[in-house]
């Protein structure tokens, strides 16, 4: 199973950046993610959630990082799967 977070900040943001509802937002984003960005755009709308590898994927495409829309949530989604005693910053620094 994927982890999903909500769509509401992701969404809200991509608006933001492509100036929704003005005339010609879906081109423009359909230039910043591609047609199967749009098609997942809408899913997220119709479903409420996004996987947390679309949100990456949206992220990296309007240059953002999970965090800044996620907080804590993108923290605890992206390490869900890991044990409880594991550091991400081990070895880091």
């Amino acid at each position: 199973m994927s982890t999903r977070l909500p769509a509401a900040p992701l969404l809200a943001a991509v608006d933001a950046a492509v100036g929704r509802p003005r005339p010609g937002w879906t081109a423009r984003l359909r230039r910043r993610v591609g047609e199967s960005g749009v098609r997942a755009y809408e899913r997220a709308q119709r479903e409420g959630s996004l996987t947390l590898r679309r949100v990456e994927r949206f992220c990296d495409r309007f240059g953002w990082h999970p965090r800044e829309l996620y907080g804590d949530a993108y923290d605890a989604a992206a390490l869900a799967g890991c044990p409880a005693d594991f550091d991400p910053w081990q070895g880091v620094a």
